[in-house]
């Protein structure tokens, strides 16, 4: 078995098989200070499964209405649930 790991800084990630998208990452950090990554597609979160842990860069400001698990919000800027 082999392994391999990488130093990289994502944005967004997105994965398809056939033309067909399967998984829409995004960055977040919970409100429990766990850093991850939220599949928009499947609405799951995935937080580390790896050695090592997900750090998180400079907060970016969203404000206005997303979607977030599922649901239209409006937020204010830095605040994901």
């Amino acid at each position: 078995m082999s392994s391999t790991t990488a130093n990289a800084r994502w944005y967004k990630v997105k994965i398809y098989d056939n033309g067909i998208l399967v998984r829409d990452f995004i960055p977040i950090k919970t409100t429990t200070n766990i850093y991850g990554l939220w599949d928009k597609v499947n609405k799951v979160f995935y937080k580390n499964a790896g050695t090592g842990t997900f750090t998180g860069g400079p907060a970016v400001a969203l404000t206005g209405w997303h979607k977030i698990k599922g649901v239209w919000a409006k937020t204010a800027a830095n605040t994901w649930s």
